[in-house]
């Protein structure tokens, strides 16, 4: 019987071998996209802003959790939800992701009195979407400290200076008072409306620009 042949474990992909000119395209490709994106520069996850009164960071489990807990609630109608607990673990997946996909995204909000996970803020920016939009999910307990305007500002401050832009949407359903009166002390205006592939449509807010008064 011959003996079994053990399959050779390599530390890395193979790829076939390129010719000299195709390599050097992809040199400058890549030291093209470098200049411009986040995400080539190996920024794969959020980095951490310290507010006065919240850290924001990379998902944790416990980030996760206090999620899911959310959108089991009617509070995050604005979200789809309410949902269950598999459909929410997705959407913190997805949202992890985006860092990877595009070298920006959410950043996740600890409580600094607390040390408890207290909402969701940044920059959503899914395919099928022109421009990036600032969104921003509180939890309960957490309302009415101003703690969203402060992450929100932190986050429209750090993607202006990193990634240069001049501007930013927020896409907010009519019946969202408390994020409308947000957006406007944000300093942001109507500007139009979106529409989803779904049908359904909401307002899209104009943030103002670097420097800008609100």
């Amino acid at each position: 019987m011959a003996k079994p042949v053990s399959p050779k474990v390599l530390p890395y992909p193979v790829r076939p071998t390129a010719s000299p000119a195709i390599v050097q395209r992809g040199v400058k490709r890549r030291r093209a996209a470098a200049r411009t994106n986040p995400r080539a520069q190996g920024l794969t996850m959020p980095p951490v802003i310290e507010t006065a009164h919240l850290v924001m960071g990379p998902c944790t489990p416990a980030d996760a959790e206090a999620f899911m807990d959310f959108c089991a609630t009617d509070r995050s109608r604005f979200l789809g939800g309410p949902s269950g607990r598999a459909d929410a673990w997705r959407s913190v997946a997805i949202h992890v992701g985006q860092w990877q996909l595009r070298g920006y995204g959410n950043w996740w909000l600890t409580d600094r009195a607390t040390g408890k996970p207290a909402g969701r803020v940044g920059l959503w920016h899914p395919e099928g979407l022109v421009e990036p939009e600032l969104s921003w999910v509180i939890y309960e307990g957490f309302e009415g400290k101003g703690y969203a305007a402060e992450a929100a500002r932190a986050a429209r401050d750090w993607a202006y200076a990193n990634l240069g832009l001049t501007t930013l949407i927020s896409l907010i359903d009519a019946e969202n008072t408390r994020s409308i009166r947000l957006a406007q002390r944000l300093g942001a205006r109507p500007d139009g409306v979106h529409t989803y592939d779904h049908g359904g449509t909401v307002t899209i807010w104009r943030h103002p620009g670097p420097g800008a008064s609100e």
